[in-house]
């Protein structure tokens, strides 16, 4: 037998063992059998169990994702016309060496860090960034989080005493069943590592008693916050703060599990304080990012629900939760599941659309319930593990109410809930459950079968998952799969030339495809926020559609609009016509086409390929700040002198008092100097004004959020605490014996 011949039979005898002992036995008779080859002097060939989670987690992730590896890059959803632009501009921030607080290129800016899906201080953020363009950085931070969500819960599922095959059906059914067709909203898969590397952490510090779990988790919660769009961690931290009780006063210990022994009755309050403690101490770390959204929330059009607003949207129709068991009664080769979903009844009354609304776990999760239900009527199984089934089915049905939006009065009544849609993301909770329920219920019935087919079945079973999970999904994806990237036809855009060469620098363009043309490196205007300031969604901000041409033109040079990008062709009128809404004379200097043909960057991204795009320019817009008149004045020279993400200097040469006007939005965190002292000034909308003193002036606006650094300190201040404790936990373990009883 060769070298490699022995390293494979050898792995094989080491996951048998793993296999048939509980995984604190095998541990300790796989180490012995280490110690003594390593005594004969024989080479040991032992793999460790988190090597082959790990390779099981990358094998899953490249059978999903193998067009990913290769090089391939993903269009649709929100990824270019939300996403993406803000990946672009952090990376571009981050080239120059300034950190990004506030982003000058969507409409007329917004704080960055408020708005949080930037994700500015999340690890894998900045580096992902500083290894790949945007493009490529987002599918390689995704392919990571699959990887590092399958080993967490492998971790977990193993932890509660879960056999191999059955931890790996369960992390199937968990990441690729929720979380492919959200492929196209990062935050879904980057959230879902965490739950269940949360609850591992809880059980871990139940199991051992050791203080350094529960300042893990703290850390597990304040990393997860940081990474933005806190949905999905709220809800998380409901999981935790059920799952703590639950786990400490109605949930025995398995039989198979690693505990060292059952939780005394005098052990359980301090641990279950100890543990909500550390949550609390995860939301003291997370603070830098959390209170500047905290401060943008309460002026943002999420405020109260309103026409911009409507918390119920993202929902599941009870209706469609039919595709559990079901799910090609909505194949979208037969049907169009986003106008079958308006058309279902709602408790919410908000609509909704197929990716939030998509929950799936496979079939093969419900035979095996069914199998495991007919064991207990048998009573021919574990009556503990028939609990623990019982407690997470519960916990999915709870789950799916809540995905129906049902209860939206429980949860817009909870601190960090009332300013987020999206109900249906409570699914994430019931395809864990499922997930935990299915692995445990498989286990059971397999334990019922001979050893020498127990693997072949587990296979069969994991195989018909993996497809039925792969097959469903794709179909209800918003996300495609293309070899070459737009992103990185950017260069060759005809339309980001002509804007870059303008000499009315910085130039803003009103253009469909919301921040989308926010890559060609130029301002762009309306905006697609998630939670963004109200000024934004104000009537006054709107776009009057119907008006006459000459109104509209008007309207957009008061916006600070330079130039028109369009899918179609405007009417532009005839040189001297009549306008009908001021009767006078219709200036043709006032839009220009300027260009029209087909962009190499903006088409492609679009998916126009034979469809020409339309460029105009407003010749007599006045740019991004002007001057109001009042009454017969000398004129006055503006010049923007300086027009960066946090910076803005404006000078403004001889003349008369005039007010001027800096089309930037009115953001109380920018502070204004004139001629080097404190100034204030009006606040109007998506624009602010000032009265500028005769003689020559400078301007100069700088973006200070007091927000941003209040977070800070309160994040500094916590890690401070948790690193006093770990200190006193290493170095002084007797000072906090009267807290918690050491673990055996």
């Amino acid at each position: 037998m060769d070298v490699s011949e022995r390293i494979f039979f050898d792995s094989i005898l080491h996951l048998q063992i793993y296999e048939s002992m509980p995984p604190r036995s095998a541990a300790k008779a796989v180490a012995e059998r280490s110690t003594s080859e390593s005594g004969k002097g024989a080479p040991s060939f032992l793999i460790p169990e988190w090597l082959w989670a790990l390779g099981a987690a990358i094998l899953a992730s490249w059978l999903a994702w193998a067009s990913f590896y290769e090089g391939s890059t993903l269009i649709g959803g929100d990824l270019y016309t939300y996403l993406l632009p803000q990946k672009a501009f952090f990376q571009q921030e981050l080239a120059v060496g300034r950190w990004p607080l506030w982003n000058n290129l969507t409409g007329h800016g917004y704080p960055v860090i408020a708005e949080s899906q930037t994700a500015v201080f999340y690890p894998a953020r900045l580096l992902s960034l500083s290894l790949f363009a945007a493009d490529h950085a987002y599918t390689a931070e995704q392919l990571a989080h699959y990887v590092a969500a399958f080993f967490c819960m492998w971790l977990y599922l193993r932890q509660i005493g879960l056999s191999i095959p059955g931890t790996i059906f369960g992390c199937v059914v968990y990441v690729y069943g929720w979380f492919p067709t959200r492929i196209i909203l990062e935050w879904a898969i980057i959230g879902g590592l965490y739950l269940p590397l949360g609850l591992w952490l809880i059980e871990r510090f139940l199991q051992r008693k050791s203080w350094k779990y529960a300042i893990a988790l703290a850390g597990v919660l304040g990393l997860h916050l940081l990474a933005g769009h806190y949905n999905l961690a709220f809800i998380e931290v409901l999981v935790w703060l059920a799952y703590i009780p639950v786990r400490l006063w109605l949930l025995p210990t398995m039989e198979d599990s690693p505990q060292t022994s059952e939780i005394s009755a005098r052990a359980r309050l301090p641990l279950a304080l100890a543990l909500v403690t550390a949550i609390g101490f995860g939301f003291g770390l997370g603070a830098v990012q959390l209170l500047p959204t905290w401060e943008l929330k309460g002026q943002s059009q999420r405020a109260e629900k309103g026409q911009d607003f409507q918390p119920g949207y993202g929902h599941i129709p009870p209706q469609f939760l039919g595709q559990l068991f079901a799910p090609t009664w909505w194949n979208p080769a037969n049907h169009n599941i986003d106008e079958e979903l308006s058309q279902m009844w709602s408790p919410t009354g908000a609509g909704t659309n197929r990716v939030e609304a998509h929950l799936y776990v496979g079939l093969a999760v419900w035979m095996g319930l069914v199998g495991v239900g007919w064991l207990a009527y048998r009573s021919a199984g574990n009556l503990i593990v028939f609990r623990w089934i019982g407690v997470f089915l519960l916990g999915s049905f709870v789950a799916m109410i809540f995905a129906t939006g049902l209860p939206l009065f429980v949860t817009a009544s909870l601190p960090g809930f009332s300013y987020f849609t999206g109900p249906g993301r409570f699914g994430i909770v019931a395809t864990f459950c499922l997930a935990v329920a299915g692995g445990l219920a498989w286990d059971q019935l397999l334990n019922h079968i001979s050893a020498r087919y127990r693997w072949i079945l587990w296979c069969l079973v994991i195989g018909f998952t993996w497809f039925d999970l792969q097959i469903v999904s794709m179909q209800a994806t918003y996300g495609v799969i293309i070899e070459k990237s737009p992103y990185s036809m950017i260069a060759k855009s005809e339309v980001r030339r002509i804007l870059l060469a303008d000499p009315r620098q910085p130039v803003r363009v009103y253009a469909p495809g919301a921040n989308l043309p926010n890559l060609l490196g130029v301002s762009t205007t309306p905006v697609f926020l998630g939670i963004g300031p109200a000024a934004y969604f104000s009537p006054e901000a709107r776009f009057p559609t119907e008006a006459p041409l000459s109104q509209q033109i008007e309207f957009l040079s008061k916006q600070g609009v330079t130039h028109w990008l369009t899918m179609d062709p405007l009417s532009l009128p005839a040189a001297g016509s009549k306008d009908p809404s001021t009767g006078g004379s219709t200036n043709e200097e006032s839009l220009r086409l300027v260009w029209s043909g087909f962009d190499e960057f903006l088409n492609r991204a679009w998916g126009r390929f034979d469809e020409p795009l339309y460029l105009y320019s407003l010749p007599a817009a006045p740019g991004r700040c002007y001057l109001e008149g009042i009454g017969s004045q000398p004129a006055r020279k503006v010049t923007m002198v300086e027009h960066g993400p946090q910076r803005i200097e404006v000078q403004v040469e001889a003349g008369s008092r005039q007010t001027l006007v800096l089309t930037e939005l009115a953001d109380r965190d920018w502070k204004l100097t004139i001629n080097g002292q404190p100034t204030s000034w009006e606040a109007a909308g998506l624009s602010r004004k000032v009265e500028v003193p005769e003689g020559e002036t400078i301007l100069v606006w700088s973006y200070q959020p007091w927000s941003l650094w209040w977070g800070l300190g309160i994040s500094l201040f916590v890690v401070l605490i948790l690193a006093t404790i770990g200190h006193i936990r290493f170095w002084h373990p007797q000072w906090t014996h009267w807290w918690l009883p050491q673990a055996p």
